[in-house]
């Protein structure tokens, strides 16, 4: 990946340049893309996360950009403006050229996704009513002013702010002393929060699970709420094989840690070579852009 190619190509776009003359800022380098990501994730984790708001990371892989992520950045930088949807797609097209089928850009980027009942990002999106009191500024240098009846016109976005989430997202955050005890009804709101249309999934792996298992975090802290999560047989197995375990913000487990490493060692031993050379060019597609530096 060519970072300065993408430079070239976002600031020789004239739909892209038309809105930098109509005062939008529109991120041309990698390290400001990084960091107004960066900015958005900070403001994610404190206040979207705990009503399980989508996190959207910038990095697909080493060399591949997520294209949600690059919405949210170009709203981030332009809070309150009206953004066309065609200046998301040259932007997003700017930056991921169609090198493949399997990240190919569409011409119609659907931002929509970002609100409610996908993201739940506090996104307004095209003939949906402006908030009474908030002030959209329009790329004809115009500000809409919100009445609790006015819609904002068709084809375009507006990022109303970062600090809560989108109206009509569903979600509740679950609020509760850490070192409590496991009750049975907090049980059951947990697997409710790890739920997917309907049916309870486990926490680790995302699958649905009608026999969900009160799988430890680490092996050695009691049934706690901040220590059990829903685990299907499979990762509870595999969490009482040496792994530890811990919650993210966004309230997805993720190994973090070894805590018996002979057990751990013996995993790795009976794992065939297909699965570890597997394991070993995901790792390299990770990290390589740190080798060498």
């Amino acid at each position: 990946m060519n970072y300065h190619e993408i430079t070239q190509r976002i600031r020789s776009d004239a739909v892209l340049k038309k809105a930098v003359e109509q005062g939008y800022v529109i991120p041309d380098t990698i390290e400001e893309i990084e960091r107004i990501c960066n900015e958005a994730d900070n403001n994610w984790q404190h206040n979207l996360a705990k009503y399980k708001v989508g996190r959207r990371q910038l990095y697909r892989s080493a060399t591949k950009f997520y294209n949600q992520a690059l919405w949210i950045v170009l709203l981030f930088a332009n809070p309150h403006m009206g953004i066309s949807r065609r200046v998301f797609t040259r932007y997003v097209q700017s930056i991921v050229p169609d090198v493949d089928d399997e990240q190919k850009v569409k011409d119609d980027q659907q931002v929509r996704h970002l609100s409610p009942p996908q993201d739940g990002w506090y996104v307004l999106n095209s003939n949906e009513i402006i908030p009474a009191g908030l002030e959209v500024r329009m790329p004809d240098g115009s500000v809409v002013r919100g009445d609790g009846k006015l819609k904002l016109k068709s084809g375009y976005h507006v990022l109303v702010n970062t600090d809560t989430p989108h109206p009509n997202h569903k979600i509740k955050p679950i609020v509760t002393d850490p070192n409590a005890k496991l009750t049975n009804e907090f049980w059951a709101e947990m697997k409710g929060f790890y739920s997917q249309f309907g049916h309870e999934c486990c926490a680790v792996c995302g699958r649905p699970c009608s026999r969900l298992q009160k799988g430890h975090l680490h092996p050695d802290m009691g049934v706690t709420v901040d220590n059990i999560v829903p685990m299907c047989q499979s990762c509870n197995m595999f969490a009482k094989q040496g792994w530890l375990f811990r919650k993210e913000p966004d309230g997805k487990i993720r190994p973090y840690g070894i805590y018996n490493e002979k057990l751990a060692m013996k995993i790795i031993e009976n794992m065939n070579d297909g699965i570890l050379i597997t394991i070993v060019r995901l790792l390299y597609a990770k990290f390589s852009k740190f080798i060498g530096k």
